[in-house]
């Protein structure tokens, strides 16, 4: 079996570049065990490969600045979806 060279995700890093405007979702759960979901929705500002801790392999996540927010996050990049104005 041949392993890619590429780092994990590379297929969905490679639709999206620097100043694209994308939505996300997370999930999350409260004391009383039930799903909370919060909407994000943001610019790129940077596509970057991080090694992850526990298989060493390296991961697709990009950086982007939520609307209205001044602190950034990484997210990974599967899990982004672009956003028509």
């Amino acid at each position: 079996m041949m392993i890619s060279d590429k780092p994990f995700l590379y297929g969905y890093a490679s639709e999206f570049k620097v100043g694209d405007l994308v939505r996300w979702r997370s999930f999350d759960q409260n004391e009383n065990y039930e799903t909370i979901i919060t909407e994000f929705a943001g610019a790129i500002i940077e596509i970057k490969e991080i090694k992850h801790f526990e298989t060493g392999r390296f991961v697709c996540y990009a950086v982007i600045l939520p609307f209205g927010q001044t602190r950034t996050m990484e997210v990974p990049v599967h899990i982004l979806k672009k956003q028509t104005i």
